[in-house]
């Protein structure tokens, strides 16, 4: 299966918080299930973002990026690439990665990312598809 390696804590806003859109500077002609790779690298400004434009409510995001597993930690089902998406999430200039029900792994399964769609090797997709997926308490809302 196929997996895209997001910087964190963006994964968390993807799988928890109701991020419906990933912006990327490319398409893709992939539809269907994504493994969500949380990548090694921190983006220190993504929690200020979406509190400041009301995206998630302020301090429900841990800002300790040792709070946040990476890995292999969830799947999301790709339905759209489009430029001009109206979600909220959706950065102008970008393809809008239009993704839908987020389930997340009850263990994080710890692999290397890559850049750009990549594939889950065979040992890592046996250890990701035997964990349980947990969906949010409500779709875009915190728990």
């Amino acid at each position: 299966m196929k997996a895209l390696s997001v910087t964190r804590p963006w994964p968390a806003l993807l799988l928890e918080l109701g991020k419906d859109v990933e912006n990327r500077t490319w398409p893709t002609r992939h539809r269907g299930p994504l493994w969500i790779h949380a990548a090694r690298s921190w983006d220190r400004h993504a929690i200020g973002w979406a509190e400041q434009r009301g995206l998630i409510p302020a301090g429900v995001v841990s800002p300790d990026p040792a709070e946040h597993p990476t890995g292999v930690v969830g799947v999301v089902d790709l339905d759209a690439v489009v430029r001009d998406h109206p979600s909220p999430w959706a950065t102008p200039d970008q393809w809008h990665w239009h993704l839908t029900n987020p389930r997340t792994l009850a263990t994080a399964v710890p692999c290397r990312g890559r850049l750009g769609l990549w594939t889950v090797p065979g040992d890592i997709a046996d250890r990701v598809n035997a964990i349980r997926l947990v969906p949010p308490a409500q779709p875009g809302r915190t728990a």
